[in-house]
């Protein structure tokens, strides 16, 4: 409920902001869709975790370009969705489980994901284990994976 109470605020009171991150947005658009994962890479460079006071998932990509690319996971998984849409790929989240969770965006082929600035392809047929134990995912003894709406 919290959620749906704060993007409904932002997409109330924040109208004129969002309208500038959607200006960004179509242009990060044409560099995705010309220079294909490369522009999507460059795309989510620009994103920095934050740790958030209280979890919550933006409904839309422009929210955190609004906020500056600043966001936890979950806003990089909004940004990935978007992203891999822009170059004609379906997409779902997924939650990492362990001690803590962490939300991933992972295409439906199983050939790439991103979790937070990062654009990763998936290079071995275990593409689960491959998730749980990739670079930094590996120190965080994550669990299991599950998908999440």
């Amino acid at each position: 409920m919290y959620e749906f109470f704060k993007n409904l605020y932002i997409h109330i009171f924040k109208k004129s902001d969002l309208k500038k991150a959607e200006k960004e947005l179509d242009k990060w658009k044409v560099i995705i869709q010309s220079e294909g994962i490369h522009g999507l890479r460059k795309m989510m460079s620009k994103f920095k975790w934050k740790k958030e006071s209280s979890d919550w998932t933006p409904d839309d990509p422009a929210i955190v370009v609004m906020n500056g690319w600043k966001d936890d996971c979950d806003g990089a998984a909004v940004l990935a969705k978007w992203g891999f849409r822009q170059l004609g790929l379906s997409s779902d989240f997924y939650r990492l489980k362990g001690s803590s969770n962490h939300r991933v965006c992972i295409t439906s082929d199983k050939k790439w994901f991103v979790s937070n600035s990062s654009v990763v392809e998936i290079t071995s047929p275990e593409w689960r284990t491959f998730v749980l134990t990739w670079n930094w995912h590996s120190t965080k003894k994550y669990t299991s994976i599950q998908k999440v709406n």
